[in-house]
Order: structure tokens, then sequence, then C-alpha cells
């Protein structure tokens, strides 16, 4: 009885592929738009015989087909693929159900059905939230990344995913290119919303860690806070983080956030006393000030710029105190933050006087080294694989530094460690 089937199904798909789109557009049934097509095979090929332009009983077919305990069953499921788009050419569902059937029943397609399968995932990839289900699954299957790139919506978070993929996997070149496309398409987004956002929205917007990469896109912000200035805690973590690198790399107007200095527990004194004095505002910034005996980096800069301020404006017993504090700050420095028990296993922050040399060593082994970026004051030097040794330098100088492990956990999902010395 069930090749009795397939045949009918076959004559009927003959008729329907030379007669279903008239039918469709001059004489719709009035039952096929109301019934639901039933679930069960035998019942369903008797649905269709009467209903051949109904898209998704053909669709339900090519989702079950394979299911189907009988010989021609990959017959069956090619044939009812091909009417379900002659149907509905422009909808996805088809493409759906034939990609779902054939990853499900991947180890008995032929080569050139594979190659149909993954043919057909591919435009489904253009939707976000469909992209953002399937690419994992897709990756699993097809380690083909140039499928998912031609394919994917053109987003940050899309990018930002896939370059994770790719520097998880060891496929480093694919990673530096996504990440740069990612910076591109992160101030393109940035720039197409900026103006509706309140000044508490736009600074919510921003994402440390900074890089001097980022620096068209603060700038930006900075000059829209000119003209809408912040007026409230914006109540985000990226404050004091914003403060530091729009100081240490001058970027300008900062007029817009002046009331941080006047809000307290919107960032750190130390860092509202930085701001205070950019905005020469010494004697807010000397309230801040007042009773401190903090000898961390944000501190040490604080004292350091009062020192060049004070020298500035010809107070020249104000300047040496505040550089021997500054020096007194300095000698608690130099000690790494971020990592664990000794071992870099993200990111890794210090300050160090330079030329010093920077030998890495992997600590576990894995067929994908830890692929390592070296930034000096907030700009990516130096990048690569650390298998099993990478040597980086630091030039002359004190400067900022930080070690990023790029693909901190393994595709096992075991968290790297990597020596420093």
């Amino acid at each position: 009885m069930a090749d009795n089937r397939i045949r009918l199904f076959h004559i009927i798909l003959a008729v329907a592929m030379a007669g279903s789109l008239l039918v469709f557009i001059t004489t719709p049934s009035s039952d096929w738009k109301t019934v639901a097509p039933p679930d069960d095979r035998v019942h369903l090929a008797d649905y269709i015989a009467t209903h051949p332009t109904d898209a998704k009983a053909s669709a339900k077919i090519t989702d079950a087909a394979l299911d189907y305990p009988i010989a021609k069953r990959r017959e069956l499921w090619h044939a009812a693929h091909d009417l379900t788009n002659h149907i509905e050419p422009y909808r996805t569902n088809g493409q759906i159900a034939f990609a779902r059937a054939g990853v499900f029943h991947w180890s008995e397609l032929s080569d050139a059905e594979r190659h149909e399968v993954i043919a057909s995932i591919g435009p489904l990839l253009n939707d976000y939230n469909r992209f953002m289900a399937l690419y994992k699954p897709v990756w699993a299957l097809t380690h083909d990344l140039a499928l998912l790139r031609r394919h994917a919506p053109r987003s940050e978070s899309v990018l930002n995913e896939l370059g994770e993929l790719a520097v998880t996997n060891g496929l480093f070149d694919d990673y530096r290119t996504l990440r740069a496309e990612t910076q591109r398409v992160r101030e393109e987004e940035a720039a197409a919303k900026r103006a509706t956002l309140t000044p508490s929205q736009l600074l919510q917007s921003l994402r440390p860690p900074f890089r001097v990469s980022d620096e068209p896109l603060i700038v930006a912000v900075l000059r829209e806070l000119q003209g809408r200035p912040l007026d409230e805690d914006p109540h985000t973590s990226v404050i004091d983080p914003l403060i530091e690198f729009a100081i240490d790399h001058h970027l300008t107007p900062l007029e817009g956030l002046e009331a941080i200095t006047r809000l307290k527990g919107t960032a750190s004194d130390a860092h509202r006393a930085r701001l205070a004095l950019a905005l020469d505002l010494p004697d807010r910034a000397s309230d801040l000030e007042l009773g401190n005996a903090d000898v961390s980096p944000p501190w040490r800069r604080y004292y350091a710029e009062r020192a060049e301020y004070e020298a500035k404006h010809g107070n020249a017993d104000q300047a040496e105190l505040y550089r021997v504090r500054a020096y007194v700050a300095s000698t608690s420095s130099g000690k790494w933050e971020g990592l664990c028990d000794g071992d870099l296993c993200t990111n890794g922050r210090t300050e160090i006087d330079g030329p010093r040399v920077l030998t890495l060593e992997m600590v576990q082994s894995d067929e994908v080294p830890p692929w390592v970026e070296l930034y000096i004051d907030d700009a990516l030097r130096d990048e690569g694989p650390v298998a099993p040794r990478r040597v980086f330098t630091v030039p002359d100088g004190r400067h900022r530094v930080e070690l990023r492990i790029a693909n901190p956990m393994t595709r096992n999902r075991f968290r790297r460690r990597v020596k420093i010395g």
C-alpha cells in the first residue's frame, strides 16, 4: 500500500508542477486555508491528492519522508521538497523541512544529497534568530566557516559569534578578518541609532575594554554629549574605563560628562578627580582627593596629572608634592591583575617599565594553540599563537600592558592556561 501511495504522489506531483501556480492564483479552494493537513502519512497522502497546492502538506511530507519505513523514502523526500518550492518559491518552509530531515538522516545521504542540504541551509541563515539557533549545528555538521560568513546577517553580535568560532577552532586568519569587520559594523550600528538615544543610553551603549580602534566611536559619543550633557546617574559600569581611556588618549570634548564629577557613585573618586582636573575644576578634584591614601593606578595617574597641572600654573611646591605622591604610588604597581593562580587565563593587566621581554608558554597541550594579543597603552601591538612558546617585547618607557587570550576555552570547553615569564 505504501508503494501505491508513493506512485500516487509522483503522479500528483507531475500534474501539480504544471498547474498548481495557476490554481493557486485563480481558483483557491476554500478549505485548504482552513483545514490543517493531517499528521499521519496515510491520511496525509490522501489529503495532498485532493489539495495539491497546500504547501503545508507537502512540507510535512518533506519533513517526515525519511522517517517513513518505505523503500523510496528518499525519492519521496525530494519530490515533496520540489513541490513545496514550486508552490511557495519565496518562502522558507520547504527549505527548513528539507534541511531538517536531511540533517537528522545525514549518514544515509549521498554526497550529492548532502550538498543539496547544505545549499538549502544557507539562505535560512539570513534571518538573525535562525542564524543564532542554527550556526553551531551547521558548523558541527559542515565545518564550513565560509558558508556561515556568506549567509550571516550583517550585525555586530553575529560577527562576534563567528569570530569566536573561528579563533576557537584555529582559523586565525578568519578571526582577524572578522575582528576588523566587527569593528566596522559596530561603528555603523552605533551611528545609525546615536541620535535617538538619551545621554545615559549613549554611555550604556559603549562596551569596554576600550581599544585605540574604538576612538572614533568614543569621540562621536562625547560630541553627542557635548550638545546633550549628562544630567543624571547613567547607572553603568562603563564610566570608569571611559574616563580613563578618554583622558589617557587626550580625547575631547569632555564637557558633557561634567555631571559625573558632582554625582557621587557614578564613578570611582579617582576617576571623578581625574575628570574634574581635565575639565579645569581643580577645587572639585581636591575635594574628591581629600583624605585619600590610595596608591592604585588611577590615583597614581591623577597625582602625575595634578603635578603637571600645578607646574603649568606656576605652583612649583604643589607640583613637587604631587610628583612625590605619584612616585610612591608607582613603586607599589607592577603586579599582574586578572590572572588565574599566576597564569594567564583570559585577560591580564599591569604597568611595565620597558624595555622588557615577556615569554609566554602554553601550560596544557591542545591541537589549537592559545591565540594571545598584546595591547600596549590600549593599542594592539602584537599577537600570535603560543605554540608552545611566544615572545613579546614591551618598548622603552612606562606602559599599560594587557595580554588577552582570544580563545580562552578549548573546543572541549576547558579553560586555557598560559604562563607569563
